[in-house]
C-alpha cells in the first residue's frame, strides 16, 4: 500500500518493460501484450507508476516486481474503462 501512496498515471513513452511472473524476465510492453492476446486498440490506457517504477498496466495487471511479499499488506487495482 505504501508503494501506491505517491502513484501517478503516465502515458506510454516507449521502452517500458513489464514482468508478468516473479521468476520471469521483464519484457517490452508490446511483447507482453502480444503474449496475453491484448488487441492493439486496447493498449492505450495510462500506466500506473509509483516511486519511479511501473506497477500496473491495464490489460496486463500488476507488474510482478510490485507484488507484495507474503504476509505484507496488499492492494488490488481494478481498472474500469
Amino acid at each position: 500500500a505504501a508503494l501506491l501512496r505517491q502513484s501517478e498515471l503516465r502515458l506510454r513513452q516507449g521502452g517500458e518493460r513489464f514482468q508478468s511472473h516473479p521468476v520471469g524476465l521483464p519484457r517490452s510492453l508490446k511483447k507482453a501484450f502480444q503474449e496475453r492476446g491484448v488487441a492493439a486498440w486496447h493498449r492505450d490506457g495510462p500506466l500506473v507508476h509509483a516511486q519511479g517504477h511501473l506497477v500496473y498496466v491495464p490489460g496486463l495487471g500488476l507488474d510482478a516486481r510490485a507484488v507484495a511479499l507474503p504476509g505484507s499488506p496488499r492492494v488490488r487495482l481494478h481498472w474500469l474503462r
